[in-house]
């Protein structure tokens, strides 16, 4: 009798040990993937990435006109058609300090404004073409709203300096400074890879004749 006794009071010892053995082992694991979770889910990162997208330099007919009703010499000059918009791109360098602020440096890489078949006297003459190229760099800072794991919206207000580089004898190229603001939504692909769509606006400087720049794109950013 006492012999099942003493059995029966280690079997219930060994139990009870191996359920606390079981429970601290399952603890261990359940931290371990917590510390690997928040270690994968990175905060503060470095990122790299570019986008493409539609953009529109606003150098339309508006434009000309106000520029000639300043420019004595355009007034008889009229083009017979503006290229303005087109396929643009933008690489961006940025850092994230926390899943809500960050910094974001860009460069816009514009289609080339073109004025065709500019024509002299009410149309009697041909003056021939007239294009220059518009790039511009930017820095942001950018704000962050995450409403899931996946999804964040985000805002980004800043400055911008204009260049242009003219190839014909109507256009002064010129370059200067403005503001930029803009939003879009972001897409978290992995822990590395994020998609997002925006949109950037470039805001008109008369000073320069600078009519203002728009860049709705989807783009790519790798997060080191």
């Amino acid at each position: 009798m006492k012999k099942n006794i003493l059995i029966s009071c280690l079997l219930l010892t060994t139990t009870a040990f191996a359920e606390n053995n079981n429970k601290s082992v399952e603890k261990t694991i359940s931290l371990e993937t917590i510390q690997q979770q928040n270690h994968s889910e990175k905060k503060t990162f470095v990122y790299l990435g570019l986008n493409l997208g539609l953009t529109n330099t606003n150098y339309n007919y508006s434009w000309w006109d106000d520029l000639s009703l300043r420019i004595e010499s355009l007034k008889q000059y009229t083009p017979a058609s503006i290229e303005h918009g087109g396929l643009g791109g933008r690489l961006k360098l940025g850092i994230n300090f926390n899943q809500y602020i960050g910094l974001e440096g860009g460069y816009l890489i514009a289609p080339q404004v073109k004025f065709n078949r500019i024509s002299y006297f009410y149309g009697l003459f041909d003056a021939g073409d007239e294009s220059f190229n518009q790039n511009i760099l930017d820095l942001s800072l950018k704000l962050s709203i995450p409403f899931s794991q996946k999804f964040q919206l985000f805002g980004q207000t800043g400055i911008g300096y204009v260049m242009q580089s003219s190839s014909g004898l109507f256009i002064e190229p010129g370059s200067g400074l403005t503001l930029i603001f803009g939003g879009g939504i972001g897409y978290n692909i992995n822990k590395n890879w994020l998609l997002d769509l925006s949109y950037l606006h470039y805001l008109q400087q008369t000073g320069m004749d600078f009519p203002g720049t728009d860049f709705a794109s989807v783009g790519i950013t790798y997060k080191f």
